[in-house]
């Protein structure tokens, strides 16, 4: 004589759907962590590039190549680069963003400085919270912004920003285009 198990349990479920729900509970959590495995695995492998490049915003009025830019990590220097050109007729900017862990000797852009003289001026100053650098070759109609989007220690993260046969007025004006809090929040979920 055989005894044959039972199929149901005290409460009157069946075993086997039991089975299935377990089976399909364990599939879903093997499903889940593949998921999360993957995506941890794209975040530690991400090219920063891929982040800062939609920083580089299309201007109006101006034509813009693609986004270009490099990643360099040697010898424990690290360099990303993200950069795009722009022209309108005669006019030409080129906008950089910058990051790496050799920004100790940028301390000069914290300093008040403010010189001007008949050909040029060099001055930084705060705009919306951030440290800008200016200066302006007038005979040449050279403009180079550089604005500190971050600073700590020996990391830096900077927007610069060099325009030709642009006046200082439309060259503010279009560096302000360019949105530095987002360039702040950005890079600093990089780190």
């Amino acid at each position: 004589m055989s005894i044959r198990p039972v199929d149901k349990n005290i409460f009157g479920e069946m075993n086997h759907e039991k089975k299935i729900n377990e089976q399909g509970s364990i599939e879903m959590n093997k499903k889940w962590f593949l998921c999360m495995g993957l995506v941890l695995i794209a975040y530690v492998f991400a090219d920063p590039l891929d982040s800062l490049k939609p920083l580089l915003p299309d201007l109006p009025g101006w034509q813009a190549g693609p986004a270009e830019g490099f990643n360099s990590y040697h010898n424990h220097i690290k360099m990303i680069n993200a950069s795009r050109r722009y022209t309108q007729e005669d006019k030409f900017l080129n906008s950089v963003i910058f990051i790496t862990n050799q920004a100790s000797e940028t301390g000069w852009l914290d300093s008040n400085l403010h010189f001007e003289s008949a050909g040029s001026s060099i001055t930084t100053e705060t705009i919306d919270g951030f440290q800008v650098f200016r200066t302006h070759r007038k005979s040449r109609k050279e403009i180079l912004i550089i604005v500190v989007i971050q600073r700590e220690e020996n990391e830096g993260a900077f927007l610069s920003l060099s325009f030709k046969n642009v006046s200082a007025e439309e060259a503010l004006k279009l560096a302000r285009q360019f949105n530095w809090n987002d360039m702040e929040f950005i890079i600093s979920s990089m780190n």
